[in-house]
């Protein structure tokens, strides 16, 4: 029923091009360059004519172009930004990006629930990891970095273990193993993660962009197009 709904919203690009309306989640570890690809692809919209809009939780711990984390506002700050991009899909703009590490279901799925109420198709981005070191040196502030985020070595290992592990949750028919795959939330009495007894469920997606670490440079220069494309097919093949 909610192909119907898409067909009844869609977007026109700037050549008069049907569009499906569409979120993309970019899951990623930090230091992948997802961030980049956001901006690139936020370019490409505006100078196709399509709106977009994109939401980061990360931009809530922003101070003067600086990024400073404070855990004790993480879950406000989440439940800001998942504000945010609901009224995003209630405005009715046609990309709807999601700059998240979003590594694990239970993050993505108010948004994805969000979507699919909306009448939006669901893009994933997954950027495989790269070499650790290169991860850690993305997180040193620099002159030309002032906004990187410091995140400490442990919690980097720690993001790329959970990366790989919740992995093979964004594919087709995927089946959660109980001893690797857990459902969390957010306790902010504690200021930590209590994990759930309720059972996993995969990523909820149509449609996944790999981002290999290799490709990763050839990629950024045309990754808007690679989306605006995908925003085309999906309006053509419901």
């Amino acid at each position: 029923m909610w192909y119907n709904y898409l067909h009844m919203n869609t977007r026109l690009d700037k050549n008069g091009l049907r569009l499906s309306p569409t979120i993309l989640i970019n899951r990623a570890v930090p230091g992948s360059g997802k961030t980049t690809f956001a901006r690139n692809i936020y370019a490409t919209m505006e100078r196709e004519g399509v709106s977009v809009r994109v939401h980061s939780t990360d931009d809530y711990f922003m101070v003067d172009g600086r990024y400073v984390f404070d855990i004790r506002m993480l879950g406000e700050y989440h439940r800001r930004n998942l504000e945010a991009f609901k009224a995003s899909l209630a405005e009715g703009i046609g990309l709807v990006v999601l700059d998240n590490t979003d590594e694990h279901p239970w993050e993505t799925h108010p948004y994805t629930a969000a979507a699919r109420a909306a009448g939006y198709r669901i893009l994933f981005m997954n950027f495989l990891p790269r070499e650790f070191e290169k991860h850690l040196a993305a997180q040193q502030v620099t002159p030309e970095k002032p906004d990187a985020h410091q995140v400490p070595e442990d919690s980097l290992r720690q993001h790329i273990a959970d990366f790989l592990a919740y992995n093979d949750l964004l594919k087709p028919d995927a089946i959660p193993d109980p001893a690797r795959h857990a459902n969390y939330r957010w306790d902010e009495e504690n200021l930590d993660l209590v994990r759930l007894d309720t059972p996993v469920i995969p990523f909820d997606f149509d449609d996944v962009i790999v981002v290999r670490p290799e490709d990763y440079h050839a990629l950024k220069y045309k990754i808007g197009e690679m989306v605006l494309e995908r925003m085309r097919g999906y309006f053509s093949n419901p």
